[in-house]
């Protein structure tokens, strides 16, 4: 309670509070005297103070004297705020220090414990003290509530952690196709045939007959993988109309052949563009 005593009263048992007692509103304090102050009172983390006349006992036995002090009562350098206080609830100030609260025990049965006659003790202002049931559930909440933001962050983190490792094997898949593309290319330069106007229109005519087997059209995508095929050839023979349809084959291998064929002469192409 007194930080700086470096005393701290004994944790008391939770739960035992105001069981089948009468709620009152809390009455307005104009003036705080001993009288006020009798009684036995919890804090909210659990501990007691008894006051029974003009001394406070704190559950661990430390006793302190309370005098009363124009309309407010002091003790160890505290005293209670009368603007702050109410009937049911003590608030203790000193300069430099936290306000501390105490509410108002009202259980017949715990005053008694404490050697305190109930008949001495004020209950017509008093309303239900702490109630510690309703302050266990609030911390089990807040707990649980800690937990579950940690998961969540742990979640979150081992995600962020999967992204950064599908990204890098992304990365490097990337750099192994482009190595492999490049080195196809370099080898299909020095494979690739010089080819005439004819030759291409004549794999143009026979692409677009429809019922060219599967074989054969492999087999002139091939050829046409292999031939040097400039802008003019593309521009004379229109070969890229011829191939665009294949690009959506049924058969997986002539698809991708078409898709490659058709994006090699668009670079072409663009090139030509780019030249002039």
């Amino acid at each position: 309670f007194f930080s700086a005593t470096g005393f701290l009263p004994e944790r008391r048992r939770l739960g035992t509070t105001n069981r089948g007692r009468h709620r009152t509103e809390p009455a307005a304090m104009e003036k705080i005297g001993l009288k006020e102050v009798q009684g036995v009172w919890n804090h909210a983390f659990g501990y007691t103070i008894t006051v029974n006349g003009d001394q406070a006992v704190f559950g661990n036995g430390l006793r302190y004297t309370i005098t009363e002090l124009e309309n407010t009562v002091t003790m160890d350098g505290w005293k209670v705020s009368v603007s702050k206080s109410e009937a049911e609830e003590l608030v203790w100030q000193k300069k430099g220090e936290a306000d501390l609260k105490w509410t108002f025990e009202e259980e017949e049965s715990e005053l008694k414990d404490h050697g305190l006659d109930p008949k001495l003790i004020i209950t017509g202002k008093r309303r239900r003290g702490a109630d510690y049931v309703k302050l266990d559930k609030d911390l089990t909440r807040e707990e649980q509530q800690m937990a579950r933001e940690e998961r969540e962050r742990l979640s979150a983190g081992r995600a962020a952690l999967e992204e950064i490792r599908r990204m890098k094997r992304r990365k490097e898949e990337e750099k192994a196709t482009s190595s492999s593309s490049t080195v196809d290319s370099k080898a299909s330069k020095k494979t690739k045939q010089k080819v005439s106007v004819d030759d291409i229109r004549a794999h143009k005519k026979d692409l677009e007959k429809t019922d060219l087997p599967t074989s054969k059209v492999l087999e002139i995508m091939k050829a046409l993988e292999n031939s040097m095929i400039d802008i003019e050839i593309l521009k004379k023979t229109l070969i890229g109309k011829a191939i665009n349809p294949y690009r959506k084959h049924a058969n997986a291998a002539v698809a991708a052949r078409a898709k490659g064929l058709y994006a090699a002469w668009k670079q072409v192409f663009r090139a030509s563009i780019a030249k002039k």
